[in-house]
């Protein structure tokens, strides 16, 4: 038989993003105001905007120094031009690094840690938490959300990230860190001591002890 309906039928139209973003690739430089470039990702026009932006890495910026993955994205840190600021991708997709409108959990983020006089970051590692190695100083990063420091934290996202300085003997260069059991270990700045890093539930947290003065033959 025939449906009818006497309410009128209407279309919901959703906008997942309010900007459509493109990539180019700049090939040539004619003047302060005018380049040539290659179109590596499909531009939604090609009328003059003033929303766009440089590449974060270039042989002119520099390139993170630093990487590792948690909480299912893949986070870099360091680059030559912003030696303080970690880049995290979208979540579940480690080769995507688009900020989106930065209203989802799972969008990537970029993020500049106030380390004030603590140098360059040298490395990342992840466990329950994010760990920060700089020059001069060890930070943690998490959400700032359930249990905290020490505890399950939940994850970090655009709008949900903390970090915090939790010791000042600083890293060498170049020398990666590891994870041995439950503790980070890493070289500290002047590369003569072994630094073992743990959370301690009478500071609630995380310690760096000098292994070296443990062991005399490291």
């Amino acid at each position: 038989g025939t449906i009818t309906s006497t309410t009128t039928p209407r279309v919901v139209i959703n906008v997942d993003e309010e900007v459509r973003n493109g990539l180019v690739q700049i090939t040539g430089i004619t003047s302060a105001y005018v380049a040539t470039a290659s179109v590596i990702d499909q531009l939604h026009s090609t009328n003059a905007t003033t929303l766009w932006s440089e590449g974060a890495w270039s042989g002119l910026r520099g390139f993170p120094r630093a990487v590792t993955t948690f909480q299912q994205r893949v986070i870099y840190g360091g680059s030559g031009y912003e030696l303080q600021r970690i880049w995290g991708s979208v979540t579940n997709d480690i080769e995507n690094f688009a900020l989106g409108d930065q209203s989802l959990a799972t969008d990537a983020f970029q993020f500049d840690i106030a380390a004030i006089g603590r140098g360059p970051i040298q490395w990342l590692i992840a466990q329950s938490d994010l760990f920060i190695g700089f020059s001069a100083a060890e930070w943690i990063v998490n959400s700032g959300t359930g249990n905290g420091v020490g505890g399950v934290s939940g994850p970090i996202t655009p709008t949900s990230i903390n970090a915090t300085e939790h010791s000042a003997w600083g890293s060498a260069t170049g020398v990666p860190p590891c994870i041995v059991g439950n503790a980070v270990f890493y070289t500290q700045r002047s590369a003569k001591t072994l630094q073992q890093m743990i959370f301690s539930v009478y500071t609630n947290k995380y310690m760096s002890s000098d292994l070296t003065s443990l062991s005399e033959h490291l």
